[in-house]
């Protein structure tokens, strides 16, 4: 039978295996266990500052039967739901007296229920992103030597807002604008690799670029040559 269970760091980050799969849980931070499965935790100096929440199971999962989906997920108790389940644990830890266990038990449900659909929400819009991101990258391909090609060109097309393009290329770490730079160097060197005698501010302005000084310091700067010799070289 599946046991629930919260583990806090409260001062330190512990890095959390289940099988195959890690997670890092900061200061503050939260992972969702499955206290009835094998895991591990490897903790920094000050490893006692953990708090674990036994959740009541049964009730947890009555209402919501795919919690154990998301067995390792992470959220914070800075702020939000996290930090009222954080709080209203640490007030019975320190003040119940053997109160109505079962209202209390309800509520630490009904909190962790909270807790469960802020985690699907992340997990939704992790989601989106990427698939915004895919969409984005697609269009990149499909248009990169149009010259209009920019941020705004892929956010008016995809119906979002140039910011959340940039956001969702964050995720990469790179802006949509290196990104789309990075895709025209790249196929401009496998023109200038192919040898077909065209000239090289032909292939610069065939895949997008209209400076071709800006062309001939990006692609050096990308490949430690500049494309004549590459070219000379490949012929």
């Amino acid at each position: 039978m599946s046991r629930i269970g919260l583990s806090i760091q409260e001062a330190s980050t512990a890095r959390f295996s289940f099988g195959a799969r890690e997670q890092l849980v900061g200061r503050q931070e939260f992972v969702l266990l499955d206290l009835s499965s094998p895991y591990r935790a490897e903790t920094g100096e000050d490893g006692k500052a953990v708090t674990v929440i036994y959740l009541p199971s049964s009730e947890v999962l009555a209402q919501c039967p795919n919690a154990m989906d998301r067995v390792g997920a992470k959220g914070t108790v800075r702020t939000g739901v996290g930090a009222l389940l954080h709080s209203f644990a640490r007030t019975c830890l320190t003040h119940h007296q053997g109160g109505n266990e079962l209202t209390l038990g309800e509520m630490l449900a009904n909190l962790v229920l909270l807790v469960l659909d802020d985690l699907s929400q992340d997990v939704r819009q992790v989601h989106t992103r990427d698939r915004v991101r895919e969409e984005a990258i697609r269009l990149i391909d499909q248009t990169l030597c149009d010259p209009d090609l920019s941020t705004q060109f892929i956010a008016d097309r995809l119906g979002v807002t140039p910011r959340y393009i940039q956001m969702v290329f964050a995720d990469i770490t790179k802006s949509p604008s290196s990104y789309i730079r990075m895709r025209r160097l790249d196929r401009a060197k496998e023109a200038v690799l192919k040898s077909d005698g065209r000239k090289i501010s032909d292939i610069a302005f065939d895949v997008g670029f209209s400076d071709l000084s800006q062309f001939n310091r990006s692609f050096k700067a990308r490949f430690g040559t500049t494309p004549s010799r590459l070219g000379r070289f490949a012929s």
